[in-house]
């Protein structure tokens, strides 16, 4: 089946992520067709390494807690980026290196951030009990 892609890859990424796909157990290499362990993991929207992961997982009755090992090397950041400013303190009239005082809007949008982060890492540290 051709794809029609708008700008279509390079026969090196190609060879690349075969050789991947390869590696991982997800194609077969003398004959070129995907595995059943591939077939598993083409259904999961994650890259593929993350994709065995998840797979070997099930199998290996450990899935809740690989997932969020996955969640969070497939998340972009799990923390908050570094302020700006040298000066990173709670005081009321804080600025963010522009030398204007932080309005009202942005000290709650920057401590809801924090109550977010706070959050993921209590469900990091105390995972909900799995249902079965």
């Amino acid at each position: 089946a051709r794809f029609p892609f708008p700008t279509p890859p390079s026969p090196d990424a190609i060879d690349a992520a075969t050789k991947t796909l390869e590696a991982l157990g997800a194609v077969d290499r003398t004959t070129a067709k995907i595995t059943p362990l591939g077939e598993g993991m083409a259904s999961f929207p994650v890259s593929p390494r993350f994709a065995r992961m998840l797979v070997l997982a099930n199998q290996h009755h450990c899935l809740r807690y690989v997932i969020s090992m996955v969640a969070s090397f497939a998340a972009e950041s799990l923390f908050l980026p570094a302020p700006s400013s040298s000066s990173s303190t709670d005081d009321p009239n804080d600025t963010e290196g522009g030398g204007e005082v932080m309005d009202e809007k942005e000290k709650r949008k920057r401590n809801q951030a924090k109550s977010k982060h706070a959050l993921a890492l209590r469900r990091w540290q105390h995972p909900l009990p799995q249902s079965r």
